[in-house]
């Protein structure tokens, strides 16, 4: 990558199941329409607990842990499918008349997502992400029927996998 080049702009988010190994999935499946504007990777900073020793001004030794990583965007144009993936729930019926059913619960759904950016990097890639997400519909002339995502970066079960990595 040259020096200076800006990453910027999204051709496709694309979600599926983590691999057999606890690493990157490699069947991914496109996530449709993401509104405009919603899509943010937003690592936190580390948390410190710092040790001082009485009569020393400054920590002796600080500790620090790592904070997250969470992906955010909202989904425009959610299918049946979509629904399942990210909120949890089932599909019945075929195609056309198939009916979304919510979970009786609140499931608990991790996914490996990769981000394609239309400059710069060429992916940005989270082996095992924690989703949560609800509906967020509007119905009036301004209205949209939308899904809020987010994703937290988790520690991948195989070993030595990194929680993330950005693809030049």
């Amino acid at each position: 990558m040259a020096v200076n080049q800006i990453t910027a702009g999204l051709i496709a988010v694309k979600m599926g199941a983590v691999a057999v190994d606890g690493g990157m999935g490699t069947v991914l499946t496109e996530m449709g329409y993401i509104r405009e504007n919603t899509l943010t990777l937003v690592g936190e900073k580390p948390t410190k607990n710092e040790f001082r020793a009485e009569g020393v001004s400054l920590p002796v030794y600080v500790k620090k842990t790592a904070g997250p990583l969470v992906i955010a965007m909202t989904l425009m144009s959610p299918d049946p499918a979509q629904l399942v993936s990210v909120l949890g729930g089932t599909i019945t019926g075929t195609a056309p008349n198939r009916v979304y059913k919510a979970p009786l619960g609140v499931p608990t759904i991790i996914q490996s997502v990769s981000i394609e950016p239309q400059d710069g990097f060429s992916g940005i890639d989270i082996p095992k992400g924690d989703l949560s997400a609800n509906i967020n519909a509007g119905f009036g002339p301004d209205g949209l029927f939308q899904v809020e995502v987010e994703i937290t970066a988790l520690q991948p079960d195989k070993a030595g996998e990194p929680p993330y990595s950005i693809r030049e």
